[in-house]
């Protein structure tokens, strides 16, 4: 594997910084917009038989498999979920993921107190007017437990400090977890894939990932696959080391990416989530979450077979 530098160019910083700034709006021209873009790529109409219909996916057959000719390893489908689809998986996690065993940033708050009833009891208990504009909705938001909440780990729980996992800390993975992640596996041609782990990260505008890559799981062969809700978010995505300039791929609410040993070995990150730009009044508590965050299941394979 190459260092993560070559000599002292960082190019993959550059172009990260430039998406992060608040000074001024970055411009989105070079950005890869999959929803409209289908300029040098692979295109694979790919048959999924055996799925079941209570997974929220709005497909019958097929899969549309995007395949960018210049990032190799990386796959990509738009929004294949219906609008419900995308209900019931926001909902599962942040209502029933955060609970116990699985493990999260704010430990024993989420499990003592539960965050996301608490969340729901905010909500119907400010005044209409609060909630009326996107201003008043994300003071609402800062001013709940649950706007602390920035991840959950499902199944083999990620060591965030050793980057190991081990036997003596892991859970029971969600089932219908891994029915969803096998359907994506197998659009890209690993049928047998098994989910493992997960991590869930939650964002809020101005949140960001920085540069890294996905090494620590045994089998790099199988892929890593990233399902977002919410907001949409830039995404960037270079090589094997930080002086390959990245590219910028915008997500959007619904879209799956699905990266291969040479995408995960390579750098990526999040350097910007992109603002509601819609003043509605919101008083549901899950539509008002996910129009100020942004949900991102990050499933993996962690064992050799």
């Amino acid at each position: 594997m190459e260092t993560a530098n070559s000599g002292d160019v960082d190019n993959f910083k550059t172009v990260f910084k430039y998406f992060k700034q608040k000074a001024q709006a970055p411009c989105y021209r070079d950005v890869i917009d999959f929803q409209t873009q289908r300029n040098n790529m692979t295109i694979n109409k790919v048959p999924i038989e055996g799925f079941c219909n209570d997974m929220g996916l709005r497909f019958s057959k097929s899969l549309t498999v995007l395949q960018p000719d210049s990032i190799p390893g990386l796959s990509f489908i738009c929004n294949p979920f219906t609008e419900e689809g995308q209900q019931l998986w926001s909902k599962r996690c942040l209502e029933m993921y955060p609970l116990q065993p699985s493990k999260t940033n704010i430990g024993d708050v989420t499990h003592s107190n539960d965050v996301w009833k608490n969340w729901c009891k905010s909500v119907n208990g400010f005044a209409s007017s609060k909630l009326g504009n996107n201003k008043g909705q994300l003071q609402v938001l800062k001013s709940s437990p649950i706007w602390k909440l920035r991840w959950v780990t499902l199944g083999y729980h990620h060591n965030w400090d050793t980057k190991v996992y081990s036997d003596d800390n892991v859970s029971l993975f969600p089932p219908e977890l891994n029915q969803l992640a096998n359907v994506f596996a197998t659009a890209v041609g690993e049928p047998k894939y098994n989910a493992e782990a997960a991590i869930i990260n939650y964002y809020h505008v101005g949140s960001t990932l920085s540069p890294h890559t996905d090494h620590s799981e045994k089998n790099l062969k199988a892929p890593l696959i990233s399902i977002s809700f919410g907001l949409p978010a830039i995404f960037l995505i270079g090589g094997l080391n930080k002086a390959q300039t990245p590219q910028a791929i915008l997500i959007r609410s619904g879209d799956v990416i699905i990266m291969s040993e040479k995408s995960r070995l390579s750098y990526h990150a999040v350097p910007r989530i992109l603002e509601c730009d819609v003043e509605k009044p919101r008083y549901d508590p899950k539509e008002l979450f996910l129009a100020h965050s942004r949900i991102n299941m990050n499933i993996r394979q962690v064992l050799t077979s």
